[in-house]
């Protein structure tokens, strides 16, 4: 089963077009004309942001969603990579599956998708 589950995976993921190997630019990302920008290290559009900040994407009316499995419980303005300020929790990896689940208005998929995980 796990098996299938990947190739599935890598099928969807095949026909996700790339904007970069790494990290975007600022312009190829506004070029795709986003309602909104999701991302898991607040580094790429935190206030230092390497590709922009929040602030220049709502400028342009775009909308941001910074994962909270990098921002609960840690400073990202100190070190290299931030200072966590307590034990990471899978609990910041499910509000994120379930804030994206509300945004994108497919609640009941992301309690699955929650459920799942948590029975792993």
């Amino acid at each position: 089963m796990v098996q299938r589950s990947l190739t599935g995976i890598r099928g969807v993921n095949e026909k996700v077009e790339r904007l970069a190997d790494n990290d975007p630019s600022f312009e190829a990302i506004v070029n795709k004309r986003p309602e909104l920008v999701t991302i898991e290290y607040e580094w790429h559009i935190g206030p230092e942001g390497i590709i922009a900040t929040r602030d220049e994407f709502h400028d342009l009316k775009i909308g941001t969603y910074v994962m909270p499995t990098d921002c609960v419980g840690k400073d990202n303005s100190e070190g290299i990579d931030g200072t966590w300020l307590q034990a990471f929790s899978t609990d910041s990896l499910y509000q994120g599956i379930g804030d994206l689940a509300k945004i994108f208005n497919i609640s009941a998929k992301g309690d699955e998708l929650i459920d799942s995980l948590k029975g792993r």
